[in-house]
Formats: structure tokens, sequence, C-alpha cells
């Protein structure tokens, strides 16, 4: 008994994903904020800079009824064993190493951004310089040697001892284990690294979270120089204006951005080979020239064919979609061209074959799986059976008889790509290497000789 055989338009999927580019900081409250890493920092009396963008109106003098802030700190509280970047004395920036310390006069609480930079160098005659903007504030020598412990990794926004937590904005802290010099440090200042350069231990841009809003789950402080010493969130209500996620310093990001209109039909592939199947406007995100994010907004229009086709008793095929507006052709398998004449929802063939239907309606256009008829002229028990599995095929093909039979596949242009001598019943070919595009399987058996299409993916 012959059966139906019905074969039906499917689309993918909903996948939903976006990307979002935030150029923001941190804000810390001055009570228990903190965000402690797990870098350990530079060790010992080794060359290093750590860089940060702050914006506070905090008193930072004691002299004037104000405490410390402190931005950076590692290492231990003994005698030399710490490296402390802060905010102190005059409301200006400080390094100091746990028994002295060198400092600015220059007030940094404006309430404005400011970026603020320290260097040591052990070699130098002046061993310690301090930055206000890419300009030197200060520079000179501790009383005490810097000899920093590795004990508590680095920890932003509170000294090692759990005191001195900082009141206001944090952002793109930097960490090297060279000496930049002031050239470096204001060419660089404002602007994010896209490729990460020499000497640059940790880098955290503090890009994550929505400014202002309910970040609940963003409690990570992200190092873009590698995939750890990543920073955790203590104590930051992660909701409002304060002790959050905020707007950050408003420095260069690097990257392009740029926005456009498309239409496709069923789904869309963005450039990053993201596959959407509904209308929207969805953000992609890819590498450009300069080792930076391509921001790229498309508004997608998607346009949907739901249609279907069947084959019934007497080989007549039947289209049925709901687009009213739709056109068909009948497509002949054999050579891959259209049937001349044949246009309409229905089709009958008049010789055994391999038959598809291309439907179009607007910018849509879909092909069906071709649909092999035997049995016009022929008695159903004078043929053998040949399956070819899985079709489409990626890498192997299996092609299996009821009967020994012999096989040879030809491509599209009809040429003999595979021919063996033997006869089997079940065959197994290697395709990974054949190009993409529409096989013609031909078995021959004492029965009779029956034809596949095999598509190759």
């Amino acid at each position: 008994m012959k059966q139906v055989i019905v074969i039906t338009g499917f689309l993918f999927l909903g996948m939903s994903l976006s990307f979002a580019q935030n150029q923001n900081a941190l804000n810390f409250d001055g009570v228990d904020d903190y965000v402690q890493t797990g870098y350990p920092g530079i060790l010992g009396n080794q060359a290093r800079t750590v860089e940060a963008w702050i914006r506070t109106t905090a008193n930072c003098n004691p002299s004037a009824g104000g405490s410390q802030q402190v931005i950076v700190d590692w290492g231990s509280a003994v005698t030399g064993g710490r490296c402390t970047f802060n905010i102190l004395w005059g409301n200006s920036i400080r390094f100091e190493a746990q028994g002295n310390g060198i400092g600015g006069t220059t007030p940094v609480n404006d309430g404005i951004w400011h970026h603020l930079a320290m260097t040591y160098d052990p070699l130098a005659v002046n061993k310690v310089k301090l930055y206000i903007d890419g300009q030197l504030e200060t520079e000179g020598n501790l009383t005490v040697p810097v000899n920093t412990i590795a004990q508590t990794d680095l920890r932003i926004g509170m000294r090692v001892d759990g005191v001195k937590n900082f009141t206001g904005d944090i952002d793109e802290v930097r960490v090297w284990n060279i000496v930049r010099t002031q050239s470096e440090i204001s060419a660089d200042m404002n602007k994010e690294y896209c490729v990460i350069p020499n000497g640059l231990e940790v880098y955290y841009k503090a890009n994550e979270g929505i400014a202002n809003g309910v970040n609940a789950g963003a409690q990570t402080l992200y190092n873009a120089v590698s995939n750890n010493h990543h920073g955790t969130l203590t104590n930051f209500a992660l909701s409002g204006g304060v002790s959050n996620w905020v707007n950050g310093a408003g420095i260069s990001s690097g990257n392009t951005s740029f926005s456009f209109q498309d239409t496709a039909c069923s789904f869309y592939m963005m450039p990053s080979g993201t596959v959407y199947d509904s209308s929207g406007s969805y953000v992609d995100v890819i590498p450009n020239n300069a080792g930076c994010d391509s921001i790229i907004t498309i508004d997608v229009t998607i346009e949907q064919l739901d249609w279907q086709v069947s084959v019934d008793a007497n080989n007549m095929f039947t289209a049925t979609s709901t687009e009213p507006n739709a056109t068909y052709q009948w497509i002949d398998c054999g050579t891959f061209t259209p049937i001349v004449g044949e246009t309409s929802n229905t089709f009958t063939p008049l010789v055994n074959g391999e038959y598809a239907l291309e439907i179009s309606a607007g910018s849509c256009r879909d092909t069906s799986e071709c649909v092999s008829i035997a049995n016009i002229g022929l008695k159903e028990t004078g043929l053998f059976s040949v399956e070819v599995f899985p079709n489409p095929a990626i890498d192997v093909v299996r092609i299996q008889a009821d009967n020994r039979v012999s096989l040879r596949v030809f491509n599209a242009q009809g040429v003999c790509v595979y021919e063996s001598g033997r006869i089997l019943e079940n065959w197994e070919i290697d395709v990974s290497s054949w190009p993409a595009g529409f096989y013609w399987v031909s078995a021959v058996s004492q029965k009779g000789n029956i034809e596949r299409v095999l598509v190759k993916q």
C-alpha cells in the first residue's frame, strides 16, 4: 500500500541574546563597601604603577576632621609591608608603605572625575612619583624600605586592615609590573585598552551592571587581562545611585558602533553567527580593526512562510500555504531545473523521478525536500527498496538496499564522484570532503534500477 508523504516547512526555534556595552564605575558608600580581588599584587621591592579614575567629595584630611580614603591596597599591615594608594593630607593623593608615605598637595575631592597614578621605581633617585590628571604632582622617597608582603590580595575601596573605606566613585583600576612614564600615563589615561599592553598585570574596567539599576546578580568586578583575579563586591546595596554600579568616567572605549535595518525570511543570522527567528532590534558585537568592539544594532523584520506539501495515492503533489500571494514552481530534482508550466499549487508527474517544490512569497523563498516517485508504469512487486540516510548528510552517508546492488554517485554536473565494483546490500561512504550540494545515487540490481537524491550540507 502506498503511503501519503508530507513535507512540512520548519523554522528555527526562538533565541534571545543581546550584548550591553557600558561605561560604568563603582560607587562606594564609605561605610563598609569594598572589592576583594584574587590578585596578590606586586611584591617585595619590585617596580610598579597603579592607576585609577576617582570622583569624591569626601573630607579626607584628618587635620580638618576628615578621614583617609583608600583607593587601592594590598600586602600586610607591618612596616613597609603594604602598598597603599589613597587620598589623605590636604585631600590630595598619597602612596604609603606602613610607617611612611609621600603625598601631594592638590585637592582631588572636588566632585569631578580625576585620573590618579603612582609609580615606584627601586632604581630611581626619586623612587616614588605621583600624578594627577596626567601631570606630575610630587616625587620623593620613603623613610622606610618598600617590602610589600604577600598576605592580603589587592583590595579596592578599603585598607588591608579593614578600615579607611572610600566614599565616592572608582573606575578603571590598573596595576602594572613596570614603571610608566608621565607621557605614557598622560597618553592612555582617557581611553580603555582593547588590546592589553605589556606589563599590565590586572585591569578592572568596572563596566559591569546597569548604572543606578537593580544589579543583584552583578557582584563580580572582572579582570580584563585574564580569566582570573576577578574581584568580588562586598556589602554593596547594588540598587540606586549609592553603593552600586553607576555612570563611569566617560573615557573613550575605543569601540565603534553603527545601526541599520534589514529583512529576512524565517530567520536572520547576525555577523557573529547568532540566529534570530522573530522581528526585533538586536545588538551584535564583533572585533573591529583596532581590536576593540564593533557594536552593531540591526532592526530586523522577519517574514515567515507557513506551508506544506503532500503526495496522495495517485502521485499528485498538493501544496498548501497560509500566504495568499504565494507562487509555486515544481522542480525536477534529476536535472535541478524548473518544470515548464508547472506553477500551480498541484502537480502530477508523468514519469518516475524525484520532485520538489519551490515556494515564494514576498522576500521569502523556500524549497522542499526531493520526493521520489518510482511506481509510474510499474508494479510495486517488481521494485526493490533503497534507503539513503542521513539525508541531508554531512560526514558519512549510509545506503541500504533489500538485496545486493552496485552503486554509483554523480554530482549536479553529472560527473561520477563515487563508483565501486562491489555488489553489496549495505554501503557506507565518507562524504566529509565532498562539496556541499545535490548528488544523484544510482543503485542497480537484477530487479532494476533505483535512483535517489543525496543532499550534502
